[in-house]
């Protein structure tokens, strides 16, 4: 007759609880991991949004030099701002112009998935004044 012994059995693999240990600890690590990891993602978004404004506020210039006037900065035809508008999924811009054409303002404003974020629209004039709708200090 055959006795087995405990000793003998190979123990192999990990058991329910343990499975479900390593799950629970995971599932706290990101709960505590994704709330910054958006913020960054938000903050890096905003930080590429704003390099794409001033990008367009040097174009505007390049356009004041030739023209002496920033009348056609709108223009969406022709040679103004709108030819250098990058594609972007998280912020719509818009350009308005002073009657005296001599200031303007670019406005970029977050749509959905960058709503959250606290500096609201963001503007930048051809004085390089920045301005924010939102309620957070370090938008700029």
């Amino acid at each position: 007759m055959l006795v087995w012994k405990r000793s003998c059995m190979k123990n192999s693999g990990f058991s329910l609880t343990e499975v479900m240990i390593v799950v629970a600890i995971v599932a706290i690590i990101l709960t505590l991991a994704m709330p910054s990891y958006e913020r960054f993602i938000r903050k890096s978004k905003r930080a590429d949004v704003q390099l794409q404004m001033i990008e367009l506020a040097s174009a505007a210039e390049r356009l004041y030099t030739e023209k002496n006037s920033y009348a056609d900065i709108d223009n969406k035809d022709g040679e103004g701002l709108y030819l250098f508008v990058p594609l972007n999924d998280d912020y719509t811009f818009s350009f308005s112009v002073a009657a005296t054409a001599t200031v303007y303002t670019i406005k970029a404003t977050p749509k959905t998935g960058q709503a959250s974020d606290g500096c609201g629209a963001m503007t930048l004039n051809q004085a390089g004044q920045r301005t924010k709708t939102g309620s957070e200090k370090d938008c700029w």
